[in-house]
């Protein structure tokens, strides 16, 4: 419902202001820029617990919201994972800031939720992140890792991926399911 919706449009923006929070306490130390990449869930489940995009939505605002100089990197996952931009782009104009918003348009929600592959993705593009005061991966997810074929060691695996990157995940659950797992197991 609405009202549903709404409250985690609002969740997400709240745990999106920590990433800046942080950042403004990087910044009286070390004023270098923040390098982030923003992963969205867009599996099958997304049809039913996002079905007007929000998740795209508190994206697009959250790029909105960094300052020039510094470097995000874009991803969208489901049974893969999808760079939507070539590596970590770093914000030198307004125009920059709308070319990264255009790229976060709602896409049809399909296939399961292979959350391994996208912090595998988030780790090529962190590793070439140069000049950076914050390191840090958000992650939109609606729930637990689910891949198609029966691999018992998967979520162990996609947890290993996860503390590789040494930097803090800052996962956003969009229904209880995922709370349950990304916010109990994941690093931050």
């Amino acid at each position: 419902n609405l009202s549903s919706r709404l409250i985690h449009l609002c969740l997400a923006l709240f745990l999106l202001g920590g990433v800046f929070l942080s950042r403004a306490r990087a910044q009286e130390e070390q004023p270098e820029s923040l390098c982030v990449v923003l992963a969205l869930d867009n599996s099958g489940s997304m049809e039913w617990n996002d079905p007007d995009g929000l998740r795209f939505t508190a994206a697009r605002l959250f790029v909105a919201l960094l300052d020039i100089g510094d470097q995000v990197g874009l991803i969208e996952f489901s049974t893969g994972s999808r760079a939507l931009t070539d590596g970590m782009v770093t914000i030198n104009s307004p125009a920059d800031k709308e070319a990264l918003i255009a790229l976060l348009t709602p896409k049809s929600p399909e296939g399961y939720t292979d959350i391994k592959a996208a912090l595998e993705e988030a780790a090529a593009m962190l590793s070439e992140a140069e000049g950076c005061g914050t390191r840090t991966l958000v992650l939109l997810t609606d729930g637990e890792p689910e891949i198609e074929s029966d691999y018992p060691e998967y979520e162990e695996e996609a947890l290993a991926v996860a503390s590789e990157l040494d930097v803090p995940v800052m996962s956003i659950a969009l229904t209880p399911e995922a709370v349950s797992y990304t916010h109990l197991t994941l690093p931050t």
